[in-house]
């Protein structure tokens, strides 16, 4: 299946070194950004108008950009697994 997981840090641009570190040691293997601004706002404002900017909050996007799960806490691991697998479309082969 063709799957992308991306993350995106809200810790400040000058904190860019404790993020990498962070990152290195739980094997982030995915795409990963730094947000390069100090205004958490414009973060909100371009990922989510519905998020209430708690961190962490996590999206899962359907492909055409419907947004089909969200969560305002750590991860569900089985939950966002089985939201995954149960989206129209999708099958084993």
């Amino acid at each position: 299946r063709d799957f992308e997981m991306v993350t995106i840090s809200a810790d400040s641009p000058g904190k860019k070194d404790q993020v990498l570190s962070f990152l290195k040691k739980n094997q982030a293997s995915c795409t990963n950004f730094l947000f390069n601004s100090e205004n958490k706002y414009q973060l909100i404002e371009a990922v989510d108008k519905e998020w209430p900017g708690s961190i962490p909050y996590t999206l899962l996007v359907a492909p055409g950009g419907e947004i089909r799960y969200r969560s305002l806490r750590m991860i569900d691991p089985l939950e966002l697994k089985m939201t995954i697998v149960g989206y129209p479309g999708r099958y084993y082969e």
